[in-house]
């Protein structure tokens, strides 16, 4: 009787013992595996970039999520030349990028439609330290890989729905280490970037057709429109979120051709801005990216 509390104790007490080791191993584990993540770089879970439904990198960094706007960037590029919508069944490259002068960085990016589905398809280009991840319903994300984690840009390949699925929305988070070998104080960034469908532009034309040129040397827009309708023009620009940045009349339209300098603030930040051109209550938007 003696001899079995005396076991029942022991093996109590060896349990304890495997609990308080088991404990120990599992923050070291835990340690382990965000230095690696940190270190080695090997890409952050799916479903991390803060889009519709999805969790964020503060899934394993500690502390809070912070607005990327103005930090993060998307920018599409076709050949040389930079994008702010796409054609249906294009490919175009996809550089993204974000403030950072921490040794150590991360992304993960992702492009919904407005139903909140994969919008397009995705090719890594070699070298540029990327990799495809598979998440949940089969979406792609494109994160960093071991080679890439020590860059702040990155770059890839997006091949457009092969119709006209109209905005498609690139979400993005980007993390700023601090290299102190575990999950704190890291910040996780935030941003969506919207790019629109030619056809979906040309469709909400009325009687005008528009193309807008951004003149870096001179920080200005180029506008060339067709208008059936004469009258006092006006451009009001807007950033993606519908916010008014800048807003003046450029005098008389004439019925046909008409060409038109616009000087920008000097203040205006780099980004994808909406212009709107009204011509006798005529209306006409296009997207530019302004560098």
């Amino acid at each position: 009787m003696n001899k079995n509390y005396v076991f029942v104790f022991l093996l109590a007490a060896a349990s304890g013992s495997l609990a308080f080791v088991h404990t120990s191993n599992y923050n070291e584990e835990q340690t382990q595996y965000k230095n690696s993540h940190l270190a080695y770089g090997n890409g952050s879970d799916a479903g991390r970039t803060g889009a519709p439904g999805e969790s964020n990198c503060t899934s394993c960094h500690s502390g809070s999520t912070q607005s990327g706007t103005g930090i993060n960037t998307v920018v599409m590029t076709e050949g040389l030349n930079p994008v702010t919508s796409y054609t249906p069944g294009t490919t175009y490259n996809i550089g993204v990028s974000f403030t950072s002068s921490a040794a150590k960085n991360g992304f993960q990016i992702l492009a919904l439609n407005g139903s909140n589905a994969q919008a397009g398809t995705i090719t890594i280009i070699p070298s540029t330290g990327t990799q495809v991840i598979t998440g949940s319903a089969g979406k792609k994300y494109v994160t960093h890989n071991s080679s890439g984690n020590q860059q702040s840009s990155w770059a890839f390949q997006w091949t457009a729905p092969s119709s006209n699925v109209g905005d498609v929305t690139f979400y993005l988070a980007t993390n700023e280490t601090n290299g102190n070998g575990t999950s704190s104080g890291d910040i996780i960034r935030l941003s969506q970037h919207i790019f629109g469908s030619e056809a979906g532009l040309d469709e909400k034309t009325t009687g005008m057709e528009l193309q807008v040129t951004y003149l870096s040397d001179n920080n200005s827009l180029s506008l060339s429109y067709n208008s059936l309708k004469a009258g006092e023009s006006r451009i009001n620009l807007t950033d993606l979120s519908g916010k008014s940045v800048f807003d003046e009349t450029i005098g008389n339209t004439e019925i046909g051709e008409n060409t038109k300098t616009v000087k920008l603030p000097a203040s205006l930040k780099g980004g994808i801005y909406i212009v709107h051109l009204n011509v006798n209550n005529t209306f006409i938007s296009k997207k530019i990216y302004i560098l």
